[in-house]
This record gives C-alpha cells, sequence and structure tokens, in this order.
C-alpha cells in the first residue's frame, strides 16, 4: 500500500500556466476550424472543475454565442463543477 495526500487548493485558477492555457483553449473555441473548436473543447472537459471557475468567469463576458454555448456545454459535463466554490470570508466592518 502506498500513502497519497490530497492538497486541495481552493484558488488553483491563479497558477499561471493553468490560466494560459484555459485562455488559449477559450480562444480556441471560438475558431472558424471545426477541429479546434473540437479540440478545445475536449480539453477544458478533461480540465475539469480546475477550469471551472474561469470558464464562469468568462461568461460573465460579452462572448459570441458559440463560444457561450461550448462553455456552458463544458461546465454541464464536468463533475464536481462546485467543488472550488467555498464561500468568501466574511469581510470585516
Amino acid at each position: 500500500p502506498v500513502r497519497v495526500g490530497i492538497a486541495l487548493h481552493p484558488h488553483v485558477e491563479i497558477e499561471p500556466t493553468l490560466a494560459e492555457t484555459v485562455a488559449a483553449l477559450i480562444l480556441q473555441l471560438d475558431s472558424n476550424q471545426f477541429e479546434k473548436r473540437l479540440a478545445a473543447d475536449k480539453a477544458l472537459h478533461e480540465i475539469g472543475p480546475l477550469a471551472s471557475a474561469m470558464l464562469r468567469a468568462e461568461l460573465k463576458k460579452g462572448l459570441p454565442l458559440e463560444t457561450s454555448r461550448r462553455i456552458q456545454a463544458v461546465l454541464a459535463r464536468v463533475d464536481a463543477v462546485n467543488w472550488l466554490d467555498f464561500p468568501q470570508p466574511a469581510k470585516k466592518p
């Protein structure tokens, strides 16, 4: 048997490489080439919950309809989509 530790970082989206990767994939969702859109869709789905916060933030922007629909579809397919949604700490008065 091997013990494995799991560390949960609630704001993993601030990881620069992940943020750059997700941003590039989101741009590809609006590509003129179907293959690129499909590949970006698949890659975002594979990243899964780690990209969910960034994808939701993108939905709040004025995106083209195709991009918005694809992001919504990725979010709908991702398991445990809310596992990174921690409540914000209460602000001190």
